[in-house]
């Protein structure tokens, strides 16, 4: 069967009729390209039917693609400041629960002795006291965690493994594979927080009794994946309450990709793939 090579070129051949494919590009001789779409190719003919050539048809889709990418960068600058705007007001909470509630707890505590005369009331209430003082510290620090500002992101996770797995009794482990890039405050914030997220749903929505989080690298891209072996997230409701949106525009803001497999019998597993940093060292 008899195929033009033209059509061969564009996409076209039998079956195909003559609609060509989306998102093709023209390329100029000086290198210039050109979008084009809604288009077509047409036989032309002489007036015996003899083909004389081809007639091909397009659009210039310069100026949609331009508004495209405009759009693609006003939602990305939304997402960029709603999620800059909630690590804002998890930092104001913070540091009321720090400076204000647990300067008070502290205070209280330290004059328990002068209101009741009981020493046994005391010291069940300062035991009270100290249990509130270090519920107050654990959510302070799940706001606002210091060791972000003074450590690199795989020893942030494995911290974070460390105390979920000790807080809830649940068998947290954490790999790094390569990773040595040091990477820009904001992007070791939001892997963190997908990492956070992820392993809170894992615990609270999946009833994960195993949870894996693992770090790698290498010069394509710096990837993060939390697995457990939980009963999934399939169900819409718990879908739309586990952040998932959060974290798939935490992603986007990086130029990353965003991808989660759930099933009731082989639980979730979240992956992150980001470019790494330009500054990144790669080995």
């Amino acid at each position: 069967e008899n195929i033009n090579p033209i059509q061969c070129m564009i996409g076209l051949g039998p079956g195909n009729g003559n609609r060509m494919p989306d998102d093709l590009v023209l390329r100029s001789k000086n290198g210039k390209e050109l979008p084009i779409g809604e288009s077509s190719l047409s036989p032309l003919l002489d007036a015996s039917g003899q083909s004389l050539g081809l007639i091909l048809v397009f659009k210039d889709l310069t100026e949609k693609k331009e508004h495209e990418k405009l759009l693609h960068e006003m939602d990305l600058q939304r997402k960029r400041a709603l999620i800059e705007g909630q690590e804002k007001e998890r930092e104001r909470i913070a540091k009321d629960i720090h400076d204000g509630l647990g300067q008070m707890l502290n205070a209280i505590k330290m004059n328990v002795s002068l209101v009741i005369p009981n020493p046994s009331d005391a010291a069940n209430l300062s035991r009270l006291l100290n249990e509130a003082i270090q519920e107050s510290i654990r959510i302070s620090e799940n706001l606002l965690p210091a060791k972000l500002r003074d450590f690199d992101l795989a020893t942030c996770l494995k911290s974070l493994c460390a105390q979920v797995s000790h807080s809830t009794h649940s068998n947290i482990s954490f790999h790094t594979h390569g990773f040595q890039s040091p990477l820009c405050q904001s992007k070791k914030v939001n892997l963190y927080r997908i990492a956070q997220e992820s392993v809170n749903n894992a615990i609270k929505h999946s009833k994960a009794s195993s949870i894996t989080v693992q770090l790698s690298e290498n010069s394509q891209a710096l990837r993060l994946s939390i697995e457990d072996d939980g009963t999934g997230l399939a169900d819409k409701k718990i879908m739309r309450q586990s952040g998932i949106v959060n974290m798939r525009d935490r992603a986007e803001i990086m130029g990353g990709k965003f991808t989660i497999e759930s099933d009731p019998h082989r639980g979730t597993l979240v992956i992150v793939e980001v470019p790494p940093d330009k500054m990144s060292i790669n080995v």
